[in-house]
C-alpha cells in the first residue's frame, strides 16, 4: 500500500461555520466535519456531520470515525493520529470531552459515509473538533473543524402587567319607570367590572326595599321618592354610585 500524505484547507467562511482541514495517510480515506446549523449557541444542540470516503481494501474489520471536542483557545491544535489524541483527552484536565461513543461511530466499510452527530455546548468561545478514520488499529486520515460558540441569548424579562383599577363611572346609572315598575340602569363603567349589584332605598330611608335592576311598586310605595344604588366590582375594588330619585306610582 502507497502511503501519501494529503493536506487540503476548506475555505474560510463566517466564525459561526468555523473552516476545515483534512489529513489523510493512506490511499482512499478521508473524513471531514461540517456544522450544519448556521450558528452554535450555548445551551442549544448544535448538529454536525462527520462524512468521506473509505477504501474498503485498508480493512478487515470496519472503519470507525472518532471525534472530539475541545477549547481551542487552551488548546489548538489536534493530534495526528486516534491513539494521540485519545491519550491527549486523559490527560486534559477537562478541557477535551469524547463526542463519538467510546467505540467510535460505526461506518462498516463501504466506499462513502455519513455520520451525524449533535452537540449541546456548555460555554462560549473558539471550539476545535478533532476527527480521525480508524481501522485495523491504524488511523487513516484524521480532519478538524474550528468554530465559534455565541453566548446564551439574554432572556428578556417582560413587563409588568399594570396594576388593575377599579371600576370608574363613565356614563350615570338611571331609572326609568314602565307601568308599575322601576328599573335601575347601570350606566356605562371603565376598568371591566365583573359584577353589576343593585340596591334601592326609600328617599331618606337606610333600609334597602330591592336588591335587583327592577323594582315593582307596591301600594305602600305609591308617592314616596324612591332612589337605587348600583355598585360594579372587579378584582381591584369597588365603586357605587347614587342615582337621582323619583317619585313612585
Amino acid at each position: 500500500m502507497t502511503r501519501t500524505r494529503l493536506l487540503a484547507l476548506g475555505l474560510l467562511v463566517p466564525a459561526a461555520l468555523g473552516f476545515s482541514a483534512t489529513r489523510a495517510w493512506a490511499d482512499g480515506e478521508t473524513i471531514s466535519l461540517t456544522q450544519d446549523d448556521p450558528s452554535a449557541v450555548v445551551g442549544y444542540a448544535t448538529n454536525f456531520t462527520a462524512s468521506g470516503q473509505l477504501n474498503p481494501d485498508d480493512t478487515m474489520f470496519g472503519f470507525d470515525i472518532y471525534v472530539f471536542l475541545k477549547d481551542a483557545d487552551r488548546d489548538p491544535t489536534c493530534a495526528a493520529t486516534f491513539d494521540e489524541e485519545s491519550a491527549n483527552a486523559m490527560h486534559s484536565g477537562g478541557n477535551e470531552s469524547w463526542v463519538s461513543p467510546a467505540g467510535g461511530f460505526q461506518v462498516g466499510t463501504g466506499s462513502a459515509y455519513d455520520q451525524p452527530f449533535k452537540i449541546t455546548f456548555t460555554g462560549s468561545g473558539n471550539y476545535l473538533l478533532c476527527g480521525y478514520v480508524q481501522g485495523d488499529f491504524s488511523t487513516f486520515a484524521s480532519g478538524e473543524l474550528r468554530g465559534a460558540v455565541a453566548p446564551a441569548p439574554t432572556p428578556v424579562t417582560p413587563a409588568p402587567a399594570p396594576a388593575a383599577a377599579v371600576p370608574a363611572i363613565v356614563h350615570a346609572p338611571r331609572i326609568t319607570r314602565k307601568g308599575h315598575v322601576l328599573t335601575c340602569h347601570p350606566g356605562i363603567w371603565s376598568n371591566a367590572p365583573t359584577s353589576i349589584g343593585y340596591r334601592w332605598y326609600v328617599k331618606g330611608h337606610g333600609k334597602t326595599i330591592g336588591k335587583r335592576s327592577r323594582l315593582t311598586v307596591r301600594r305602600a310605595l305609591r308617592g314616596r321618592m324612591v332612589t337605587c344604588r348600583v355598585t360594579a366590582a372587579n378584582a381591584a375594588g369597588h365603586t357605587t354610585v347614587g342615582v337621582h330619585a323619583v317619585r313612585a306610582r
